[in-house]
């Protein structure tokens, strides 16, 4: 079923969109895009076990492809290929990628959004968006992403609300905590995701803001976020909360409702049954911006090897594993896995 609507972003614009429905599991698709005489290459997509509840997803921090002086822009173009054509041979049956945010530097540049989404693994593997604050501000990112099971919560400019899916036992959960609602808004959102899906073993939560971050600069965004976010995490059993906008990996203890630590010692290589959520910052995907973390109580460990980083993350019935890695050499950042009987 194919759509047009008018773009929010550009007067006399439209944005074109697709749904297929039906799709079966373990069957390769076909498809090609065109605009009048013009037709783009064919191409590929893999379905995979459709059902199943073992699989693989990426996290991909925000790649901001774009930051600073224009005559980057290639390189960052450049390394973001590199980056998903390396998940691509590390991580092959990938289910999706989730980009933390901020996928651009300046929110009303089509030739930033151009650089990121012109890439072949993006026409084969499913993304999954999250608004950061260099996506808000215009129409751009709601003409350019079409988002299911959007909430009538979380809108900023349009197109842009919290969202959900599903996928085997998970349900994901996507705050757009960029919208100009108080944090506490989300909490409708969540619950209404979860009575769509009460069947839903692991709850995870995916937004730009985290209350683990490891940067003096973002204190302000913590404390926006804190108290809100380990409510929500205690009141609906969330298990993990994703994040971004650090560009450092960082992953923070349990933590109460004032955000300090409830535990000490080094980080955990296994979590059972934990209770509390656990919070997960990942690094940039290119090296648009890596910043070297500072020390905090909350975070358990934060790791800036200055290279761009993904996260692996593998869902079984009863456990969910995170394993971030060096894009360059793939070495092992951290990894920890959340067992649930």
């Amino acid at each position: 079923k194919a759509t047009t609507q008018g773009s929010i972003s550009v007067p006399g614009y439209y944005r074109n969109s697709a749904l297929i429905t039906d799709l079966e599991s373990n069957v390769t698709y076909t498809y090609t895009v065109s605009n009048g005489n013009i037709q783009s290459p064919v191409y590929t997509y893999e379905t995979g076990d459709l059902y199943s509840t073992d699989f693989t997803f990426t996290i991909a921090g925000d790649p901001e492809i774009g930051l600073g002086d224009p005559e980057e822009l290639p390189g960052h173009r450049s390394i973001w290929k590199v980056v998903l054509n390396r998940m691509k041979t590390q991580i092959p049956d990938s289910s999706f990628i989730i980009t933390t945010g901020d996928q651009i530097a300046k929110p009303d540049s089509t030739e930033h959004y151009d650089y990121f989404l012109d890439n072949s693994v993006l026409y084969s593997t499913p993304l999954v968006p999250v608004v950061g604050n260099h996506d808000s501000g215009t129409g751009f990112f709601g003409d350019h992403f079409t988002l299911p099971n959007m909430s009538s919560i979380g809108h900023e400019s349009g197109r842009d609300g919290d969202y959900w899916f599903t996928k085997g036992d998970a349900l994901f959960m996507v705050i757009n905590n960029l919208c100009p609602q108080p944090t506490e808004v989300h909490e409708q959102f969540v619950a209404e995701a979860i009575d769509a899906n009460p069947d839903a073993k692991w709850r995870i939560i995916i937004s730009h803001y985290s209350p683990v971050t490891a940067l003096d600069r973002y204190l302000g965004t913590r404390e926006h976020v804190v108290r809100e976010y380990v409510y929500m995490g205690e009141v609906f059993d969330i298990d993990l909360f994703i994040g971004g906008h650090d560009h450092v990996y960082t992953r923070g203890y349990r933590i109460d409702e004032d955000g300090d630590p409830i535990e000490g010692g080094g980080p955990l290589p296994e979590y059972h049954n934990p209770g509390r959520p656990i919070f997960v910052i990942v690094n940039g995907a290119t090296d648009a911006l890596l910043r070297e973390p500072d020390a905090y109580p909350w975070s358990a460990i934060s790791v800036q090897n200055g290279v761009p980083q993904l996260s692996e993350v593998h869902v079984t019935e009863n456990s969910l594993s995170i394993t971030t890695h060096d894009a360059d050499s793939w070495a092992t950042v951290d990894s920890f896995t959340i067992y649930k009987d």
